[in-house]
């Protein structure tokens, strides 16, 4: 008895464990297929592709929910509407994914506000005119999930 016991907690555990594994990968997956989109996605004239990189957590606001970022830094002569308008025009976003274009003028993406890590572009060593975060993202507030996956989803440590 104690053998049966002692093999249905390790089963639980396990489950547990691989649930939790899954969950994670995929919230990190939807945030490289962001940054793909964006790496797939045409550059503008005289735009030159420097940097990429994507992050899948809670990175702003308040609150539980994740969100996923896909970002690219450019450097462009183009400002930050026309390349506003630029991948808005290319990119064939659902209604759940936001663009945002920032001029870029540090090596850093963004903070985390409750850690204070900062997210840092890895080739962007020092400070060059005309640089810009593209960024599309997806958000989702715990407790007004659209559907069970997104609740599963959000049990992801990083969502807090």
């Amino acid at each position: 008895m104690k053998k049966v016991i002692i093999a249905v907690l390790l089963i639980i555990i396990a489950g547990t464990s691989v649930f939790y594994i899954f969950i994670c990968n995929y919230n990190t997956k939807i945030a490289k297929t962001l940054e793909l989109t964006l790496l797939n996605c045409p550059l503008p004239e005289e735009t030159e592709l420097i940097d990429s990189a994507n992050v899948a957590g809670k990175v702003f606001g308040n609150g539980n929910g994740m969100q996923w970022f896909g970002m690219i830094l450019v450097k462009s002569d183009l400002n930050e509407n026309e390349l506003f308008e630029w991948y808005g025009d290319q990119l064939n976003l659902d209604e759940n994914t936001e663009l945002e274009v920032l001029k870029q003028d540090n090596p850093a993406m963004f903070k985390d506000v409750d850690t204070d890590k900062l997210y840092i572009f890895d080739d962007f060593k020092e400070y060059e005119d005309y640089c810009f975060q593209v960024r599309i993202f997806k958000n989702s507030v715990s407790g007004l999930e659209e559907s069970f996956l997104e609740k599963l989803l959000n049990l992801d440590f990083r969502a807090h």
